[in-house]
């Protein structure tokens, strides 16, 4: 990384059906300079069901940038609780809002 340039960079990565892969792959993304990794906690099939926080934690665990955890954040308190039960650095919410013209 070009210590020349101030610039921020982030990977957004859902998890791998194969967990092992998942880890090697976010340590490969740490070791080109990112600044944090956002880490979706469950796989594009496992959409609607709840978030491995366990997977998150792990990946927090074998990493030295920010971890940020998303899926299944939808209120302050949740945000908390994963916060506790992973150790990320932050959590990130996403919400649909549907309106009418």
């Amino acid at each position: 990384m070009n210590k020349n340039v101030n610039v921020v960079f982030f990977f957004l990565f859902s998890t791998l059906f194969n967990f092992r892969d998942t880890v090697e792959i976010c340590r490969q993304l740490e070791a080109t300079g990112i600044s944090f990794l956002t880490v979706h906690g469950r796989t594009i099939k496992e959409r609607g069901e709840p978030v491995h926080l366990d997977y998150i934690k792990a990946i927090v665990d074998a990493l030295n940038v920010p971890v940020i955890a998303n899926g299944d954040i939808d209120s302050l308190e949740k945000a908390h609780i994963v916060q506790e039960e992973t150790g990320c650095q932050g959590g990130l919410q996403f919400a649909v809002t549907h309106f009418s013209l």
